[in-house]
């Protein structure tokens, strides 16, 4: 008896590893992350326009990041998440934002790699997935980003 309980904790175990969603950036990205995100829920146009020098340095240090790990991190957390609420109240922020991010999806969906990551993503973030398949199919980042909200 205790030997199949033995092969169904491995086999679980194994189950929930292959299944499980990993943001997969380092403490350093998260950081950056953070930053960009607080700081444009933070302040308003003009304060963003005083910190854009390091607005855009940040920027760069994350760049590399696929967006559907940015995307996890940032809504995972639940101040980011009050921030993104903040960022899509104002119109030139948004813009800015899904203009910055919609690219990168493009790419990431073109590779296949959106679609791999996308039914773990969703569990990860408890976001029905048809919903946010059916926004990466039509490439409608604004919609899929609200939905994540």
């Amino acid at each position: 008896m205790f030997k199949w309980l033995g092969i169904y904790l491995f086999f679980g175990l194994v189950m929930f590893q292959l299944n499980a969603f990993e943001i997969k950036m380092s403490e350093t990205e998260k950081r950056g992350a953070y930053q960009i995100i607080k700081t444009m829920g933070d302040y308003n146009i003009v304060g963003l326009l005083l910190r854009q020098r390091e607005l855009r340095r940040l920027g760069k240090m994350i760049d590399h990041v696929p967006p559907i790990y940015f995307l996890a991190y940032v809504f995972s957390d639940p101040v980011l998440k009050s921030s993104m609420r903040r960022i899509r109240e104002n119109y030139f922020k948004w813009t800015t934002f899904i203009d910055g991010l919609s690219p990168k999806m493009d790419e990431m969906a073109r590779s296949g790699a959106l679609y791999q990551e996308l039914p773990y993503f969703a569990d990860f973030l408890r976001i029905n997935y048809d919903n946010l398949y059916e926004r990466c199919r039509q490439h409608d980042w604004e919609e899929f980003v609200r939905q994540l909200m």
